[in-house]
């Protein structure tokens, strides 16, 4: 509709301003009719245009109106998504927290994970002496220096004298 509404004002631009003042009054001496018929129609057709124009003006208007609910709305979910982001984050870091990095006491920690041990490679060998090492211990002397006898005095459940 609004090609039409360019390509009339384009005709009536073109009728009155491509003709020159002398060729306009020719035409109306040899045949005012037509020309009147023509003003007419063009008349008419501007109408027409000027309706038009001022539909698209109005539905422009509602578009824009449109436009600027929807992006109200979209800040408001902008909005809503950051606050959701927050309290994720928030909540993440409450799900973090365990005995070893906050003041919480061990019994709160539900989810343990125990920590790697070393991986280290395996050797073969059982844990202790092996086979073929000296070893060595305390060795005990023949005569010692002084012997101290440890004997009860009393009963170890009632108490009383032995």
């Amino acid at each position: 509709m609004l090609i039409i509404f360019i390509l009339t004002n384009i005709k009536i631009i073109q009728f009155v301003f491509c003709m020159e003042r002398d060729e306009i009054q020719f035409l109306c001496h040899s045949n005012p009719e037509a020309i009147v018929d023509h003003i007419e129609s063009l008349v008419i057709e501007l109408n027409e245009t000027k309706i038009e124009s001022n539909e698209f003006k109005a539905e422009l208007n509602k578009a824009k109106i449109e436009l600027n609910d929807v992006k109200a709305e979209l800040n408001d979910v902008k909005l809503e998504l950051n606050e959701a982001k927050e309290e994720i984050r928030n909540l993440k870091a409450l799900l973090n927290q365990n005995s070893q990095n906050s003041n919480k006491p061990p019994s709160t920690d539900l989810f343990v994970k125990k920590k790697a041990k070393r991986e280290q490679k395996e050797s073969g060998r059982r844990p202790g002496g092996q086979k073929g090492h000296p070893g060595s211990t305390l060795k005990t002397f023949d005569s010692p220096h002084e012997i101290v006898n440890h004997r009860l005095c009393n009963c170890k459940f009632c108490g009383h004298d032995l």
